[in-house]
């Protein structure tokens, strides 16, 4: 169990103690202000959440350096506030040590896991009851690969990675440093590539010949499927975080730092810039471009090319202001439509 002084926790997240304590207050734990106890750090940084923060029974508060210049905010409470420039990133760094420990993935490969030949197995690497690694694949330093998982031929994966139990990783497949695969992903499944037959009308499929490549830090959540090219490669790029549930079409690539949440589908060779936000239930179509800094808006559905930086939502999806008016209008319709058969 996590159990930290006052002046551990200071030196961890780099914080100034506002209100000094004669207390010994040791930290073995996290919670929100609302559920907190004398042992918790919990955290403040919107004044949403004020009453819960004078109400709180947490040992410790980190709180936002605007929050703090409040000075009766800050004299309403007894509770020891530790002043940092971003709480969340602040708060991080306590869950790292908890994780770290809830974890405790230990080294060695189980007596039940099928390793073909010529496997390279790197230092410190954990593979878990029952996974099947098939021959030639390279597996990093320090990676984890966790009960029921599957590996496909000449696959390489990284170093430092974590991948949850009953993740298929099938052949050909390029992964980076740092990435985690959480349960029920499938990577490298085959492009839903078809073309049919004018005399028969049979839809003949078109062989899937290509690969995934998985830049580092990338975070892959339960149940994403994500096609292999028909030729060439699927990418994703360094540093993105795939929530639930999303499916990636064949071809397609993904640039660096995106964020995309459950259920959003994007159809085959359509290009997403870096740093783009595609919130739940969007559909992006085949063959679209989406630029840097963009954001898609819940359920949108893309079928035309979006600019660097552009808000879009609704269907097809527009410009987010221009798509607010039209909702307005369609809210306003049968009092405009009675008027006008008053008129």
């Amino acid at each position: 169990m996590m159990n930290l002084t006052l002046e551990e926790v200071l030196n961890l997240v780099k914080g100034e103690l506002l209100k000094p304590t004669d207390k010994k207050i040791n930290i073995t734990g996290v919670a929100s202000l609302e559920d907190a106890n004398e042992n918790d750090l919990s955290i403040f940084s919107d004044t949403r959440f004020i009453k819960q923060f004078y109400n709180t029974k947490a040992g410790a508060v980190l709180i936002s350096e605007n929050l703090s210049e409040d000075e009766n905010l800050v004299k309403k409470t007894e509770i020891p506030l530790i002043k940092v420039k971003n709480p969340q990133i602040a708060f991080i760094e306590i869950l790292k040590i908890i994780e770290k420990e809830k974890k405790q993935i230990e080294e060695g490969i189980h007596k039940t896991a099928v390793i073909s030949k010529n496997v390279e197995i790197g230092r410190n690497v954990n593979i878990g009851a029952y996974v099947v690694i098939e021959e030639n694949v390279k597996i990093g330093d320090n990676t984890a690969i966790l009960p029921q998982c599957f590996i496909g031929r000449n696959t390489k994966i990284g170093e430092s990675c974590l991948i949850y139990p009953q993740v298929v990783i099938r052949e050909n497949i390029e992964i980076g440093k740092n990435v985690i695969i959480h349960s029920g992903a499938v990577i490298g499944s085959d492009g839903f590539g078809y073309t049919k037959v004018p005399e028969t009308g049979e839809h003949k499929k078109i062989p899937q010949v290509g690969t995934v490549s998985i830049g580092d830090n990338v975070e892959i959540g339960s149940n994403v499927t994500i096609d292999r090219a028909t030729t060439g490669k699927t990418v994703i790029g360094e540093g993105t975080k795939i929530d639930n549930l999303v499916q990636i079409g064949h071809n397609v690539k993904i640039g660096k730092n995106c964020i995309i949440v459950a259920q959003v589908g994007i159809a085959g060779s359509s290009r997403i810039g870096n740093n783009v936000t595609l919130a739940g239930q969007a559909g992006i179509a085949d063959h679209i471009e989406i630029g840097d800094n963009a954001i898609v808006a819940a359920q949108a559905g893309v079928i035309g090319n979006i600019k660097a930086g552009e808000i879009v939502s609704g269907y097809p999806a527009r410009p987010h202001k221009h798509q607010l008016k039209i909702q307005a209008i369609l809210n306003n319709l049968p009092e405009i439509l009675k008027k006008k058969k008053i008129d």
